[in-house]
């Protein structure tokens, strides 16, 4: 009876709390690895926000997606598209440091995580 209690709490934990297992997956990745959360995936970079942007644009384009919205500066940057079936692609990239990024992929409005490491590893390929 004893060994039932601490798996029917980790069931429960499981079952209640979905979204936080991607996000424990990602972080068990370890430093710099992409963790999917709350339909987002999130991966630091070590470049600079025009740099990851510029990898972004290629990307799209590599995968056919147009881009709908294209803007940034320095500090920030903003991607969307669509894919042909109606899901819409959000790209954020925002400056942790002068030389490292936060880029952050949402495909649809409930996400989509095997689009999401699609678009993200065709950027990588660009970084």
């Amino acid at each position: 009876m004893n060994r039932l209690i601490p798996a029917f709490l980790i069931s429960l934990l499981l079952v209640t709390t979905p979204g936080c297992l991607w996000l424990i997956a990602g972080a068990a990745a370890g430093a710099g690895g992409a963790a999917y959360h709350m339909g987002k995936l999130r991966e630091t970079v070590n470049k600079p926000v025009p740099t990851v942007q510029a990898a972004a644009r290629k990307a799209m384009k590599d995968l056919k997606l147009p881009a709908t919205r294209d803007v940034g500066d320095q500090l920030t940057a903003e991607l969307k598209s669509e894919f042909s079936d109606g899901n819409g692609v959000w790209i954020s990239i925002k400056s942790l440091t002068e030389k490292s990024s936060q880029l952050t992929i949402r495909v649809g409005l409930a996400g989509d995580p095997g689009r999401s490491r699609l678009i993200l590893d065709d950027i990588k390929k660009h970084l």
